[in-house]
């Protein structure tokens, strides 16, 4: 009976601990959907409504924007590549952070730009 009781709360914590969007090693995985942005560019779309889905398998990440009824418009792929809490896309270098349930995206600006600084708040989906 106490080996069935320690096989549930074995299953149990691995699914509650699997559902938070990160892997073992902290690192997104999963699908998560844009829910704010915050920019100091110049001229970029109003309308942010995308999903990112990260696979750790194949370092592949899709990038799928929604259109006005949440249905999927266009889906583009894309690699990328995670070393302590930097994430590279496509060869431009990131800072990722988990806040709470939330994954915190940063491009790592030029300094000497003053308005290219672009943070993504994206929540699992």
């Amino acid at each position: 009976m106490k080996s069935i009781g320690w096989l549930l709360l074995t299953v149990y914590l691995m699914v509650s601990c699997s559902k938070d969007g990160f892997d073992s090693d902290g690192y997104p995985d999963g699908k998560f959907r844009v829910l704010e942005r915050q920019c100091f560019c110049w001229q970029l779309p109003a309308d942010w409504s995308m999903n990112y889905t990260f696979n750790r398998d194949g370092n592949t990440l899709l990038v799928e924007t929604l259109d006005e009824k949440g249905m999927v418009e266009n889906v583009s792929s894309r690699t990328y590549g995670v070393k302590g809490d930097n994430i590279t896309i496509d060869g431009r270098e990131h800072t990722f952070k988990k806040n709470k349930d939330n994954l915190e995206i940063t491009y790592l600006d030029d300094p000497r730009i003053a308005d290219d600084e672009l943070t993504l708040i994206l929540k699992k989906s």
